[in-house]
C-alpha cells in the first residue's frame, strides 16, 4: 500500500503521530510519504508553504499513490485536487469550527462537509469521533495513534519530579500547572519541556516568584530522555484529541495526574489521579502523588501499561489503520 499524507505544521503531534505511523508502515511493506505545509511561522515558511502544495498536488496525482490522507482543515482543500484518488480526512483534535460558533467557523465547516463527501473521515479517540460526527452528520472510524512501546519501563520508587511537555499555548494551562507548583511548599521539582506563545510569560512568573525548583528544557527532538528525568506526569489540558503524551508517560513507567482528556476517556479503566475540568484540585493531586508508597506506584503504572500492551500495540493500532484504508472504495 502506497500512502501520501499533507500535515500542515512540522513542529505538531500530528506530524509525529503520522511519522510514527509512516516508521510501523515500513515494517508491513507499506510506503508512506509525508508532506509538510509549514516548518515554522517566519514569512518564508508561509511563501513556501504554496510550493509544498503544489509538489503534494503533483505527488497525489501522477506518483501512483494510491490512499491520500488529509490531516487537519487546511490539508482538507487539497481533497478537491487528488483526482480519482482514495482520499481520507484524519481529525486529530475537536478542531473549534466544528461547533460553527461564528461566521469564519461556519464557513469552515460547511466548506469541511463538502471535503468529507465521498472520502474517508477518520477520527482518533471515541471523543472526538462523537464530536465530529456530530458536526458532519457521518459516521468515522477511529485509528488510534500509534504508540511506540517500550517493553521495560524503569522502576519509580518515590514521586519527587514531576514534568509536562507540549505547546505553551493557553488551552494547555502550563499557566496553571507553574501556579499550583509555586504555590505548594515542596522539595519536589517541575521540568517542563515544550515551547510556544505563552513559555515566556512562564519564565517570567517563575522569575518573579524566585522559584528554583522549576526548569525549562525546551523543545525535545526524542521525548525518552525528558520521560527517564521524571516520577510523574502532569497534564492539564481542556482538551486533547488523544494525548500521545499521557499514553507514552503511562508507557515509560510514570504515575499520572490529569484532566480526564484523551485516550484517558476510551473505555479502559486506566489508574491516575485525576485533577478536575476546573483544576480545583491540582494542587491536592500533586500532593496526593508525593505521597504515594511504593505499592501504589507499582499497582498504577503497571496496571496502565497493561492497558495499553493489550489494546494499543503498534502493530494491531496499524493493520486496523490499513484495513480500514483498504475498505475504502
Amino acid at each position: 500500500m502506497k500512502v501520501l499524507h499533507l500535515v500542515h505544521w512540522q513542529k505538531s503531534g500530528i506530524y509525529v503521530a503520522v511519522d510514527a505511523l509512516k516508521a510501523e508502515g515500513l515494517k508491513n511493506d507499506d510506503q508512506h510519504d509525508i508532506v509538510v505545509l509549514r516548518n515554522n511561522s517566519s514569512v518564508i515558511s508561509i511563501f513556501m508553504s504554496a510550493i509544498y502544495f503544489l509538489k503534494f498536488i503533483y505527488k497525489a496525482n501522477f506518483c501512483n499513490f494510491v490512499r491520500i490522507n488529509l490531516h487537519s482543515f487546511l490539508p482538507f482543500m487539497a481533497s478537491f485536487l487528488c483526482f480519482g484518488k482514495n482520499t481520507s480526512l484524519f481529525f486529530h483534535s475537536n478542531y473549534p469550527f466544528l461547533q460553527g460558533k461564528n461566521k469564519k467557523d461556519k464557513i469552515k465547516l460547511r466548506l469541511t462537509k463538502i471535503y468529507s463527501r465521498g472520502n474517508g473521515v477518520f477520527t482518533v479517540s471515541n471523543i472526538v469521533k462523537k464530536s465530529v460526527d456530530g458536526a458532519l452528520n457521518t459516521n468515522s472510524k477511529i485509528s488510534y495513534n500509534i504508540i511506540k512501546f517500550k517493553k521495560n519501563s524503569s522502576k519509580t520508587e518515590s514521586i519527587n519530579k514531576l514534568g509536562s511537555a507540549g505547546r505553551f499555548d493557553p488551552e494547555k494551562r502550563f499557566f496553571e500547572i507553574t501556579k499550583a507548583f509555586s504555590d505548594i511548599q515542596t522539595k519536589s521539582n517541575l521540568h517542563l519541556a515544550g515551547d510556544g506563545r505563552m513559555l515566556e510569560k512562564i519564565k517570567l512568573y517563575v522569575d518573579q516568584r524566585n522559584n528554583q525548583n522549576i526548569f525549562f528544557h525546551g523543545r525535545q527532538e526524542s521525548m525518552e530522555n525528558f520521560y527517564n528525568t521524571i516520577d510523574a506526569y502532569i497534564c492539564c489540558s481542556a482538551f486533547e484529541g488523544f494525548g500521545l503524551a499521557i499514553a507514552e508517560a503511562m508507557i515509560y513507567g510514570k504515575i499520572l495526574i490529569s484532566t480526564k482528556v484523551g485516550v484517558l476517556c476510551e473505555n479502559f479503566d486506566f489508574k491516575f489521579l485525576e485533577i478536575k475540568p476546573d483544576l480545583s484540585n491540582l494542587k491536592d493531586c500533586i500532593k496526593s502523588a508525593e505521597n504515594l508508597d511504593k505499592n501504589a506506584i507499582d499497582f498504577m503504572t503497571e496496571t496502565n501499561r497493561k492497558i495499553l500492551a493489550e489494546n494499543f500495540r503498534d502493530d494491531s493500532i496499524y493493520k486496523m489503520y490499513k484495513q480500514y484504508q483498504l475498505e475504502i472504495k
